[in-house]
């Protein structure tokens, strides 16, 4: 899986913020690429092309929880697509980007419950928010 992560060139850390320096994405986000989609041919994704990037995503997080990570800040602005698409099964067209809120569950008592990441309660997931 090694593909669909990003390799941070160079960081800089601050207080409360830090910056990566990472491969560059001409082709952007998926929410910039899904938008442009939609704003030039003013139709949805195609459904194969979609089932294709779920099944990307889903082994990206599927990585992350086989070594015990809950990837508490995945969404599609954090998901970029590094390659055009290919529907090659080896084929990864898909990197996450960003690691803000991971939850290493080694470091945690086994059965740990919870309620909340961070303090805007927006940036909670539903599960998280209905407790």
């Amino acid at each position: 899986m090694h593909p669909a992560y990003t390799i941070v060139y160079y960081a800089l850390r601050g207080n409360n913020s830090g910056i990566l320096n990472s491969q560059f994405s001409k082709y952007g986000c998926l929410v910039t690429d899904m938008s442009e989609i939609e704003k030039y041919t003013t139709k949805n994704i195609d459904e194969d092309v979609t089932m294709l990037l779920t099944a990307e995503v889903l082994e990206i997080i599927d990585s992350l929880h086989a070594v015990d990570i809950i990837p508490a800040n995945i969404k599609a602005d954090n998901i970029f697509l590094m390659k055009k698409l290919c529907y090659h099964v080896t084929h990864r067209t898909l990197q996450s980007i960003d690691f803000g809120a991971p939850i290493d569950m080694k470091l945690l008592k086994k059965g740990q419950l919870f309620s909340c990441v961070q303090n805007d309660k927006s940036l909670n997931s539903v599960e998280m928010r209905e407790g």
